[in-house]
């Protein structure tokens, strides 16, 4: 836990000099009917360009509250995590990793049982947990302009995995009454999971479609 706390205000603190290049929250919904909420950040590590990366995360559906602090490198391949998650109040269940010399070596521990996990690290690997959606600005990062592979290191799923990810017909959505033209993005996983990505010009997120059918809007456009 002292870890966590410790990554947790050390982003804190250098938030203070580094301004956000996202903020905001996102709410998710199945068949229109809401089942949760994010709030997350997203920023460098320090104010000069081409610096670290610091994502901070809340994610909240019913009972569970998950929480996510990852650091990485300039490119989003990430360095430090530290996940949490809670169910009416009670860890249930906490991960922390560490990236580096091509190997993720990951602790997880939950209600009984303790594990260590390693694994190797891609050279430009980003990271995704099944837990939260604001991980999906990396991946934004790293799209371009034509369809590519990123290799993606998932924590909760004890390994390394390859995702297709191709453009598609930029849309415009509506956020709190605001239009905003979008681009898009199809994304899909070797095992055939599928997620479908918006963000606005400057890439920051505006809607994911998640592969359980559920989706996560923001609630206010990007500022």
């Amino acid at each position: 836990m002292r870890s966590f706390l410790t990554l947790s205000l050390l982003a804190a603190a250098v938030g203070a000099q580094a301004p956000a290049l996202d903020a905001g929250s996102f709410t998710l919904s199945r068949d229109g009917e809401r089942i949760g909420r994010e709030s997350f950040s997203v920023r460098r590590s320090a104010a000069a360009p081409g610096s670290p990366l610091l994502l901070q995360g809340t994610a909240t559906r019913g009972s569970t509250r998950s929480t996510l602090a990852l650091s990485t490198d300039a490119e989003g391949a990430p360095i430090k995590l530290q996940v949490e998650q809670r169910a009416d109040g009670r860890v249930v269940a906490a991960l922390s990793a560490e990236g580096g010399r091509g190997r993720f070596s990951a602790r997880i521990r939950s209600d009984e049982v303790e594990s260590a996990r390693e694994f190797p690290l891609p050279e430009h690997a980003i990271l995704l947990d099944d837990r939260f959606v604001h991980p999906f600005a990396v991946v934004v990062a790293r799209a371009g302009g034509a369809r590519r592979e990123l290799t993606v290191v998932q924590p909760t799923r004890a390994g390394v995995a390859t995702l297709s990810i191709e453009p598609m017909e930029g849309e415009r959505l509506t956020i709190a009454d605001t239009p905003i033209d979008a681009k898009r993005w199809r994304i899909t996983s070797a095992d055939g999971r599928n997620w479908t990505v918006w963000s606005d010009r400057d890439g920051r997120l505006l809607k994911v479609a998640l592969p359980d059918g559920s989706v996560a809007v923001r609630d206010l456009p990007p500022e």
